[in-house]
């Protein structure tokens, strides 16, 4: 599945750095500098040196974690966030990042989810929240999955989204609602016709979830069309191969 939104990058780095206070400690402003000119070493070891003498600096905090993630030091980027959070729970950024990071580790996915529904009541209207949690519930194959995608179809910009009702054909298909699931392709193919991707998807549909053998064989090969040589479809267009040779 098509990912809408990745980490935090170094302009939310400069974000979360800031507001320590109109005198911020100068070793967090060092790795904030740091963070900024892709330093993202340099910046864990400013920001490690500055924790350690302002331990309770919540915002200092998030910025530890979110370079310490892009450094791979992904134990270290859950305590900082973690700590963040019980500093004070009704911060949306530090449950947020607490939640998006959870959430980025196949054995924290569900912990995370529930942290990023809590940053999605502190702030109702955060668009990157609800495009998270929806991602997160279709990787875990969440039965609220639907819900959380309908909710984010109705923000400004998603309400003909190819990519949603992709992900809404698959959350309805995992759950054996084969005709929501009819409906949601169907509208991922019109709002993206082009999209390999989303053909395939909805010819699988047809193929192992309908009587429909004719339409999947055509989408199939209007898939074959689309993909054309292109290396990120190579192997799902042999695979489609072998399965209209054995039909």
């Amino acid at each position: 599945m098509t990912k809408r939104f990745s980490a935090l990058g170094i302009g939310a780095l400069l974000l979360i750095g800031a507001g320590c206070g109109n005198n911020p400690d100068k070793a967090y402003e060092a790795a904030r500098n740091a963070a900024a000119k892709g330093d993202c070493r340099e910046a864990f070891r400013l920001a490690e040196k500055a924790e350690k003498t302002d331990p309770k600096n919540r915002k200092g905090l998030l910025l530890l974690a979110v370079v310490a993630e892009k450094c791979g030091e992904h134990d270290r980027a859950l305590d900082a966030a973690r700590r963040a959070v019980q500093l004070d729970e009704r911060d949306f950024t530090a449950q947020y990042t607490l939640g998006r990071i959870c959430a980025a580790r196949t054995d924290r996915r569900a912990e995370g989810l529930k942290i990023l529904q809590r940053a999605h009541e502190l702030n109702p209207g955060d668009v990157r929240t609800m495009v998270l949690i929806a991602d997160t519930a279709l990787a875990m194959n969440h039965p609220r999955t639907p819900r959380f995608l309908l909710e984010l179809q109705k923000c400004k910009g998603y309400e003909k989204s190819a990519e949603l009702y992709n992900d809404l054909g698959i959350a309805y298909m995992r759950l054996g609602q084969y005709a929501e699931a009819r409906s949601a392709f169907t509208s991922a193919q019109e709002f993206g016709a082009g999209n390999p991707r989303i053909t395939l998807n909805i010819a699988r549909f047809f193929d192992y979830h309908t009587t429909h053998a004719y339409f999947a064989e055509t989408l199939y090969r209007k898939f074959l069309r689309q993909a054309g040589n292109r290396r990120e479809f190579r192997a799902e267009a042999d695979a489609v191969r072998r399965r209209l040779q054995e039909r």
